[in-house]
């Protein structure tokens, strides 16, 4: 079963450093270990079968944890061409066997502005 995340439209700080992601949805994530602020999540490409980027999640060591995507992201942007105004949709997929996998899928903004 295929289940939407959340989407997210790209900013300049998107393309050139990292994602930021809602705090409200870290909860989908495989929890942090005890003291660790970083865990690697390993994302499939929806368009390019046999595709997966290596996405690193972190969040603060104090105060609110701003979330952030990291690691191959500016890689994945770069091959997409993803630009300002474009979107990024998440998904995570569980399978019949209880293996949860993640999915991500860009979505161009083909308006003209």
């Amino acid at each position: 079963m295929e289940e939407f995340i959340f989407s997210k439209g790209i900013t300049q700080t998107a393309i050139d450093h990292r994602l930021s992601i809602p705090t409200e949805i870290l909860h989908v994530f495989p929890p942090f270990g005890e003291g660790n602020h970083v865990q690697n999540l390993i994302f499939n490409d929806m368009e390019v079968k046999e595709t997966v980027w290596n996405l690193r999640l972190s969040v603060r060591r104090q105060g609110p944890p701003k979330p952030v995507f990291e690691g191959d992201w500016v890689r994945s942007v770069r091959s997409k061409g993803l630009k300002l105004g474009d979107q990024v949709l998440f998904f995570r997929v569980i399978h019949a066997n209880g293996e949860v996998t993640s999915k991500i899928r860009p979505f161009y903004n083909f308006m003209k502005v």
